[in-house]
């Protein structure tokens, strides 16, 4: 993890992804304090840009690669119980430990799992190992093939069973091949009762969450425009209007005082972006734990997926409202300006 082969060479990735963010980054930050409310929320979206490509670019380049491992080892361990079932019924008929792989690896020529039964046959065969070696020799055992703790735990089970008599194993193997196609039907059984929740999740971080942080930007912008440009009006009138009574002033607020606010548009774009950002790695955990569990690789290919979608939908929301909006609101204001 935290490497990606390039041409036989594992590259480090967060010296990448800094490499790409960095200067998106800075000059989201260089523009950030413009005059203007809106070239300034613009630049400060350049900022949170630069923070979602980095999380893209890591978990983009730490996952791409190893998920195509992951989904062959899924694909196996759903082949699994077959073989295992094939392998036990042919040692249960009689037939001679070799001549049993052999006969189930024919059966199951079609299947992926095939090549770990054709390994372990070669083994045995031309380095005249046993069945335990064949599997598990730290050079050529062909358990190394396969990285899945699963395969790992059966296969220890079924040697265990082997030491005792190679009818004990076929036993076993049989009773596992069951036990491992019950599992895959409670399994789909639970995708089924949660897919509404995983899809429901999915929506809000990818589509919901987004769009809504979008247009809130929009709405935060014209509030704060109308109450900088009422506090200013609000200072001159004051200064026209000479000596003011001191309960007078007691009710009005700073912002109406000294026509600043306490925060700008950029960063309360700033805080709504790193918060959608958040809330779409979140999202993306928890979908990715209720779907396979502790698997690193899946995580970062579930956060790269939300949150580059989260943070184009973000985008797309925040120029959409606006555009509608925005120009309409300035038109309203330019005469109070000049008060």
């Amino acid at each position: 993890m935290g490497y990606f082969e390039f041409f036989g060479k594992f590259i480090p990735i967060w010296p990448l992804s800094l490499l790409l963010a960095v200067p998106i980054i800075l000059l989201g930050w260089v523009g950030i304090s413009s005059e203007n409310a809106y070239e300034s929320v613009n630049y400060s979206l350049l900022i949170i840009l630069g923070l979602a490509l980095a999380i893209v670019v890591y978990a983009f380049l730490d996952s791409y690669q190893k998920i195509r491992v992951r989904k062959d080892i899924e694909r196996i361990e759903d082949e699994f119980a077959t073989a295992l079932f094939q392998l036990g019924n042919a040692i249960s008929g009689g037939a001679p430990l070799e001549t049993a792989i052999d006969k189930a690896k024919e059966n199951l020529k079609e299947m992926r799992i095939a090549d770990m039964f054709d390994i372990i046959s070669l083994n045995m065969k031309k380095f005249g190992y046993t069945f335990e070696e064949a599997i598990f020799n730290k050079n050529v055992g062909a358990i190394w093939y396969y990285p899945s703790k699963l395969i790992h735990s059966i296969m220890q089970t079924v040697i265990q069973s082997a030491r005792k008599n190679i009818k004990t194993a076929a036993s076993s193997m049989v009773v596992i091949s069951r036990y491992l196609k019950g599992v895959h039907e409670v399994k789909e059984e639970i995708d089924e009762i949660l897919g509404e929740t995983t899809s429901s999740m999915k929506f809000l971080a990818m589509f919901l969450a987004p769009m809504v942080s979008g247009v809130t930007v929009t709405l935060a912008v014209i509030i704060l425009r109308i109450l900088q440009n009422l506090g200013s009006s609000m200072q001159n009138i004051m200064a026209s209007a000479g000596n003011v009574n001191s309960y007078q002033t007691f009710f009005l607020v700073p912002w109406a005082m000294g026509g600043t606010l306490p925060i700008t548009p950029s960063f309360f774009q700033l805080i709504v972006g790193i918060y959608m950002i958040e809330t779409g790695v979140l999202l993306a955990v928890f979908l990715n734990g209720i779907a396979y569990g502790e698997d690193p690789v899946g995580m970062r290919q579930s956060i790269w997926t939300i949150v580059m979608f989260a943070i184009l939908i973000y985008i797309i929301s925040w120029f959409a409202t606006y555009s509608m909006f925005g120009g309409t609101i300035e038109q309203l204001l330019a005469p109070t300006s000049k008060i």
